[in-house]
């Protein structure tokens, strides 16, 4: 009945007091893929005869660590903590921490110190609160053209929870003009956002990520000058302004051209028109004239 109770995490208070007890920290911080220590305390030092270790997550059958008579039992670990949980010490000298080794995001939960006496049936535990961030990688800018603005992309990935980008320009705070995050496959966020500079704003430019939870925060530092930005040169002006010229003339030229060309038309279609005209009189006359030389 009383290991009934425990699975469904109510604590009883033992009938016999208490020999000994079980102290550890309340609440825990740790990056993700780092090594950490679960602190817990046995005081007084015990032999291993006669005791339970257990270190359970979240559930008592969640079994993380489980230490029976001072053999360490594995076959009922949970298979996510295999190999990555291990006792630092032992009871005798009142050590019980637990090494946890390359920390994932799905560690995070309570941890349960557990110390049993079962021959006398007395038990105390502690509870290990851990949170899990990841730490995210240093921001990497990339500099590009886009017409003739200069944007700056920030890119900064493996962080949890999620996070967000910020710029400063000589110091002082700027907004993006754009930004995201997404979601990576392992669960930790990227985050990224991008700036457009035009020819005058040249200066140092840092664009930071800072953790909410941990303070800590990373960033990069990039200087553009006005000599990064796109200039036409004096030789390039005149090209445009002679290639400017040259197509005026010539769109002169041709309609100049193609007016002479329809004027002679015009004309040709005239001197045809009369020329018909006058062969038709003399046809006329013709026709008219020859039964008068029969006559």
């Amino acid at each position: 009945m009383e290991r009934l109770l425990m699975c469904l995490g109510i604590i009883l208070i033992p009938a016999v007091s208490a020999k000994f007890q079980v102290q550890s920290e309340e609440k825990l911080v740790a990056a993700v893929g780092s090594d950490i220590l679960l602190p817990c305390n046995l005081s007084p030092p015990l032999n291993r005869t006669g005791l339970e270790i257990r270190w359970f997550y979240n559930l008592f059958h969640s079994i993380v660590f489980l230490m029976r008579e001072g053999r360490e039992e594995r076959q009922d670990q949970i298979a996510e903590f295999r190999g990555r949980a291990f006792l630092r010490d032992g009871p005798e000298t009142g050590d019980l921490a637990l090494s946890l080794l390359n920390v994932r995001l799905s560690d995070a939960g309570a941890f349960h110190c557990f110390v049993e006496d079962v021959s006398n049936q007395i038990y105390e535990e502690a509870v290990v609160n851990l949170s899990i961030v990841g730490k995210g990688s240093p921001p990497h800018i990339d500099i590009s053209l886009q017409g003739s603005f200069i944007r700056l992309s920030c890119f900064s990935s493996g962080w949890y929870p999620e996070q967000k980008t910020h710029w400063l320009r000589n110091n002082k705070t700027i907004k993006p003009d754009s930004e995201a995050s997404h979601k990576q496959s392992d669960g930790l966020f990227t985050t990224e956002s991008e700036i457009l500079l035009n020819s005058s704003s040249e200066g140092h430019f840092y664009c930071g990520v800072k953790h909410s939870m941990s303070g800590l925060e990373t960033g990069a530092y990039i200087i553009v000058s006005e000599a990064l930005f796109p200039r036409v040169s004096l030789w390039m002006i005149s090209f445009i302004l002679l290639l400017i010229i040259l197509v005026s003339l010539l769109a002169v030229a041709s309609w100049a051209y193609c007016r002479f060309k329809r004027e002679k038309e015009r004309d040709l279609r005239i001197k045809n028109n009369q020329l018909g005209k006058l062969l038709y009189v003399y046809k006329v006359m013709r026709e008219v004239s020859y039964p008068l030389q029969l006559l």
